[in-house]
Parts: structure tokens; sequence; C-alpha cells
């Protein structure tokens, strides 16, 4: 049942709420996070993050200046520079630190020599004690580090290194969405301020789902019947979440407002939900925050609807268990290349599950082993190993770089993976690229 304040609502601002209520649960994350969105996707969502972080931390260094009340949205820098201090963070927490303002040579890798997406606690400590009252500092950690799946370490102690020293902590969970389904002790602690996570790369199969049928995702039921919403729709076995529907989640409403509010010269189309001296609310029963004031663009098209609809259709068990079938398929590729598939031509780059703690999830990395195929020997080899995979269009995987070399990675991510016949298909292609 609707509430007598969603009554009054439109049904999309209703759906994207409730929608981001249930991937909260899904996630098994606290509803304290209360200024949730979804953008186009992970760079989108870095952006909003990092703008949250540029008002949060001039703001700070602006009171203890003597300037209290600062606001960046309003005012500016104000001559006030900020440090963004990651650990193997992906490129496009560069990309938002340009679009921000804020500059992509004062992005700072703080990383630890021996890990794969650790701090060096000590040296980011020091840098943090430098930077205040001089200098804003953000900190971002990776929940699946793009090329192993990788989750940063040590996040309690890296939260408390930002209350200590007023840094703003964000999260790129750019590959965890996979894992944070699947084993959400892999966290160690909630306390970050922003959150960011890449379209969820699934597909939303079974969608022949009855008017009315519902799925429990925690206390985030479902009460809107698919009949209500999507008549001029034919759905068959599989609904694509699109790729421009990431999520964006943030405890801290009042910032991502201010930021992204239109200000005191706003049109009546784009008055705040909440009435101010300046811009009082022409409708004075809305209740829920609209998207327009959660987002980067005034207007954009119902991303929501996909999100919600493959929700609704699998629920969390759902999702856990399409989860846990591609985790189990990257896991026994990896042991294969591990024990000699391919003649030996490949050489695992993922570390070992045994070792520092890692766990391989759904993301293998690997590259041409030196007593391979000499086709795929030297400068180049990865690439060329990477056209051959892909050249009998049955397996697709991408060309990266991985601590100075070529590398080869693999995401699987589909709804339809299967352990079986999809394995099989996987390794023959493995096996018929290295015979020739």
């Amino acid at each position: 049942m609707l509430t007598p304040a969603e009554q009054d609502e439109s049904i999309s601002t209703i759906i994207e709420q409730q929608t981001l209520d249930m991937i909260l649960d899904l996630l098994d994350l606290p509803h304290t996070f209360g200024a949730n969105t979804f953008t186009t996707g992970a760079t989108a969502s870095n952006i909003l993050g990092l703008s949250l972080a540029r008002e949060h931390t001039i703001s700070r260094v602006q009171a203890r200046l003597g300037q209290p009340g600062w606001s960046v949205g309003e005012s500016g820098f104000g001559g006030i520079e900020i440090d963004v201090f990651c650990a193997g963070a992906h490129a496009s927490v560069a990309k938002s630190a340009s679009l921000v303002g804020i500059g992509r040579r004062n992005v700072v890798e703080v990383l630890a020599e021996d890990g794969l997406c650790a701090f060096d606690l000590v040296e980011l400590e020091r840098r943090l004690r430098e930077n205040v009252g001089k200098r804003g500092s953000v900190v971002v950690s990776s929940f699946g580090e793009v090329n192993t799946g990788a989750f940063t370490p040590g996040t309690k102690e890296i939260r408390e290194l930002c209350d200590r020293y007023d840094a703003w902590l964000h999260v790129d969970a750019g590959a965890s969405f996979f894992p944070r389904c699947r084993a959400p002790e892999l966290i160690e602690d909630r306390s970050f301020r922003s959150l960011c996570f890449p379209p969820p790369r699934l597909l939303a199969h079974l969608l022949r789902t009855r008017s009315g049928r519902q799925h429990h995702l925690g206390r985030s039921q479902m009460s809107v019947p698919l009949s209500l919403l999507l008549p001029p729709l034919t759905l068959g076995a599989g609904l694509n979440v699109p790729y421009d529907c990431g999520i964006f989640l943030s405890r801290s409403s009042p910032l991502l407002h201010s930021v992204l509010g239109p200000g005191t010269n706003a049109p009546a189309y784009l008055t705040p939900p909440t009435p101010t001296s300046s811009t009082p609310s022409i409708d004075p029963y809305r209740s829920l925050v609209s998207p327009l004031f959660l987002n980067i663009e005034n207007s954009r098209r119902f991303r929501t609807l996909p999100v919600w609809a493959s929700l609704v259709a699998l629920g969390k068990e759902g999702y856990r268990e399409i989860v846990s079938r591609n985790i189990e398929f990257a896991r026994k590729v990896e042991a294969w290349m591990r024990d000699g598939g391919g003649g030996g031509g490949y050489e695992v780059l993922t570390p070992l599950s045994s070792t520092d703690g890692h766990k391989t999830l759904n993301i293998l990395l690997f590259a041409p082993a030196l007593e391979g195929p000499e086709r795929f020997r030297g400068e180049g080899g990865a690439a060329r190993l990477v056209a051959a995979i892909n050249g009998g269009r049955e397996c697709y995987v991408t060309a990266t770089r991985w601590r100075g070399g070529g590398a080869i990675r693999m995401a699987v991510s589909n709804w339809g993976t299967t352990v079986g016949r999809d394995y099989e298909i996987v390794v023959r292609v493995l096996e018929e690229v290295m015979r020739g």
C-alpha cells in the first residue's frame, strides 16, 4: 500500500525511492544512507561523490580560517586546494577530479608496496595531518578494484584517520556489486560518507510476473503491480539493465541539496522540495525529494524502471544465486588455468585466494605464460591473445594493463552464466587458442 504522502507523488518518484531502498536491503546497507540517486554510471557517481567531498572539506578548512558556513557551490574554492588520496583507484576518479575543479595533479596515490589496492596507512596519516587547516583532504577506497576485484583493506582504520583529520571518505565500488550481495562480511565498516556503484550488469529474467506479485527485500517490499507500470512493454525472458544506470549513495542529504540545488533564482518548476525564504515550494504537500534535486541532470529518462523490474522479479535470493554462480564460474576457470589448462599457456595474475586475505570473486586477471606459444610472448603478446580469444565470437575478454605489463581481464557478470555448458565452451576456446 502507498502511504498518504506517496499518493501525492508522481509514480516515477515513488518507484525510484522504493528501488533505492530495495538496493540498500539487497546490499545489507543501513537506511542511514538518505541522499541516494541513480546516475548514468560510475563516473557520474564519482563526480557526485567528489562534489560532496569538495563542499565538505573546503568548508572545514575555511571554518578553521575564520570563514564559517562557506559553500563552494555559492562562493567557489576561495583559494583552497584539495588532495584526493587513492590506492589503485579507477581512472574515473582522476576524470571526476578534473571535472569538479580539484585537478588531476591533486589525485595522489598512497599505495602500499605489497597490496593490491591497500593504503600505506603511515604515509596516508602523514599527508592528512599536513593538510589540516591548509588543504582539503579526500580519501577514495576501492571496493572491487577493476582488474582483480580486490577490496581496500583496513576500512575502519581509514575511517578513523579521516575523522581525526577532517577528511572525506568516498568508496568507489567499481566491481563490488557482486561480492557485496554474496559476501557482505568483506566490508569491514559501513561508516563511509559516500559510495558509488556502476550499473548492476545483470539481466532481469523471469519477468512474466503476474500482476501484483511481490518479492521481499528486507523491509522494502514493492507494492506496485507490474501491470500498473508496464502495459506498453513486451517482456520476454530477459530485460537488460542498461549501462547508463549507476547508483550513488550518501549519508549527507544537506550537502547534496546544497551542491545540486537550483539556487535562489530558480524558475517555479525547479523550486526545492523544502520551502525556503527565497524559494517557496509551489507544492506544499510534497514529501519525497524529487530526483531533480539529487542528480546532475534536470532532465533525464526513467532509468530506474529496469532495475526495479529486476529486483521485483528476482528478489534478494535470486540475485544472490546469480552472483554465486558467476563467482563459481570465475573460480573454476582460475583453477583450470592454475592446473596447467591450455598446455600451461596461461599465467594467472589474480593472487591466490589464500594470499593476503584476497578472494577471487567474479573477476579473473591473467596473461600469456612465458612457456606458452611464441606468438603470444613479448611486447603486445597479451593484446594478440585477446584478439585470438575474441576472434571465435564465443568468449569475450578485455585487454588491460597490470603493473607495467599487458594483461587480460575476464569479468563474469551475466545472469545466464552456467558453470556447466558455458564453462565447457570457454575452456574449449582457451584450449583451441593455445593449440593454434
